[in-house]
């Protein structure tokens, strides 16, 4: 299970990028076949992505717990949504215009355009990471030791909107945004316990948020794959109670 992170970070680095509002075509009819094969895999490993959330709470009890089981749900069915109608919607839009008349390409441009910015469209993305930023955070909450349960509520009360309209406000990618990232990172792993893993979470949920696609999706699933890492070699707890050997061999 921890291995699915680390694949698809690598395999996101490969995913064709197109930012802009037009131009769809152009930007990524040279990269069609991949395109759709791509989108087509992601169907599978985003639903194990959602699986890997679903592991960190396993055998977890409590309201938090529960809140991260149905919402990585609602992620797994929201994000698979958007993965069919934008990815592979658009991917069979962009392989069938390459075989018509110029005359009838450019309307069906326009046409791939629109799609690509559909309000329905939208209106999925946001319902899919919204879902998977509750589902990450909730876990988090879920594993996090009781005295830093309420730290982690009231920072993810602040994360969850960001992490949610960065993107659409612009600002996901520039230094500022990153700087923020990486601070929340080191706020929620002060202030929780286990620290690293939840700051390797947070980072991975923010980065995933804005985008699976480069410069965002491969770092987010790395610090992904790292935290999961963490949890399933349980190596933050033997590093404590080392460091708690230590100071009693120093008393």
């Amino acid at each position: 299970m921890i291995g699915i992170p680390l694949f698809m970070a690598i395999l996101e680095t490969t995913h064709p990028v197109h930012l802009k509002p037009t131009g769809v075509y152009r930007a990524l009819s040279s990269h069609v076949d991949w395109w759709i094969f791509l989108h087509v895999i992601q169907l599978v490993l985003f639903g194990l992505l959602g699986l890997a959330v679903y592991w960190l709470v396993s055998g977890i009890r409590g309201l938090a717990a529960t809140v991260a089981r149905i919402s990585v749900l609602c992620f797994v069915i929201f994000y698979n949504a958007f993965d069919a109608l934008v990815g592979l919607g658009n991917g069979i839009l962009i392989k069938y215009t390459q075989g018509t008349a110029p005359e009838q390409r450019e309307v069906l441009e326009k046409a791939i355009d629109a799609f690509w910015t559909s309000g329905i469209a939208t209106l999925i993305t946001a319902l899919a990471v919204t879902s998977w930023l509750i589902a990450v955070f909730a876990a988090m909450i879920a594993r996090a030791e009781a005295e830093s349960k309420r730290w982690l509520v009231l920072l993810g009360v602040v994360a969850v909107p960001f992490g949610l309209f960065s993107f659409p406000a612009g600002i996901s990618g520039t230094l500022v945004w990153w700087i923020c990232v990486v601070g929340l990172g080191v706020v929620f792993a002060l202030l929780a316990k286990p620290r690293l893993s939840t700051g390797l979470l947070t980072v991975a949920a923010l980065l995933f948020a804005s985008s699976h696609t480069p410069p965002w999706g491969p770092p987010g699933l790395f610090c992904f794959f790292l935290a999961t890492l963490l949890v399933e070699l349980n190596l933050e707890k033997q590093f404590a109670f080392r460091v708690q050997l230590a100071r009693k061999s120093r008393a």
